[in-house]
Parts: C-alpha cells; sequence; structure tokens
C-alpha cells in the first residue's frame, strides 16, 4: 500500500497508533504567533505542519506551502479519510483551560479528524487544517482555572 501513488512513497504508519501531540502545535503557535490553532477541550482546530526550512529539526517560521504529503499531515488525513480515532496528548498551555499544569503531560481520549482542509494562513502560505473533535462517552477532560 502506497501514501502517495505519484510518488510511490510507503505507507509506515498505522492510524491505530496515532499519537498527536496537540503540546507542539500550542508551542509554535505561542512562539510564533503565526498559526490559528484553537484548542477548546473537546475541539480542537489545528494547523498542520510543514513548510519551514526543516519542520522536523528546528520549526520556525513558514516559508512555503503546506501539503498532505509532509508524513506528520498525511498520517491525520488518512486517520480522516478512514474515520479512525487518534489519541491526544496533551501538555501545558497558559492559555488553553483544558490543559494539564506546567512540566505535564496528560493523555486526554480519543478524538475523530472531522475535517482536513487546505487553507491560507495569515502569512499567505497554504496551510493543512484539521478539526478535532472529542469521541463521546468518555470521561470528562480535567479543566482548571486560567
Amino acid at each position: 500500500m502506497y501514501l502517495n501513488r505519484r510518488l510511490k512513497l510507503p505507507i509506515k504508519f498505522s492510524p491505530l497508533r496515532a499519537v498527536f501531540s496537540h503540546h507542539n502545535s500550542s508551542r509554535l503557535f505561542e512562539s510564533t504567533g503565526q498559526y490559528e490553532d484553537k484548542d477548546k477541550g473537546d475541539v480542537i482546530i489545528y494547523t498542520g505542519t510543514g513548510g519551514q526550512e526543516d519542520s522536523f529539526a528546528k520549526p520556525g517560521p513558514q516559508v512555503e506551502d503546506q501539503t498532505f504529503d509532509h508524513p506528520l499531515n498525511a498520517s491525520l488525513y488518512i486517520s480522516y479519510e478512514r474515520g479512525i480515532p487518534i489519541r491526544v496528548i496533551r501538555g501545558h498551555s497558559d492559555s488553553v483551560y483544558a490543559a494539564p499544569e506546567k512540566g505535564t503531560y496528560r493523555y486526554d481520549g480519543m478524538y475523530k479528524v472531522t475535517k482536513a482542509y487546505m487553507d491560507k494562513s495569515a502569512n499567505g502560505y497554504a496551510v493543512c487544517r484539521f478539526h478535532l473533535e472529542r469521541v463521546s462517552g468518555q470521561p470528562p477532560i480535567p479543566r482548571r482555572d486560567l
């Protein structure tokens, strides 16, 4: 099976074992201010990754469009296409009431990727957007005062 028939990139990802770390996107959003991510606890709007000079080793300002071919975006897109929930692990964020205390990470349950689409960011580059919704029937997310 191939992720991209045109480029013949093999799939080395199991959507059933996907772990999505919202901490990484929050950190990028807060430190660079270039992404329009939103975390409302049960709903997360996440801007994909890529478009930086080296999005794996040293994320920085966006210098080109993102694509769904980037391995991290592709894994979320596959989960969207197949309707397979992903696990969300949150890290601390001062601006998110559903985030854990500073210095900790917390497993916050299963989420479904309900939308995946290309959008324009505030800086004019194309970005991958993902809407994640928490699967019902799970214990509530612990909340803290901001």
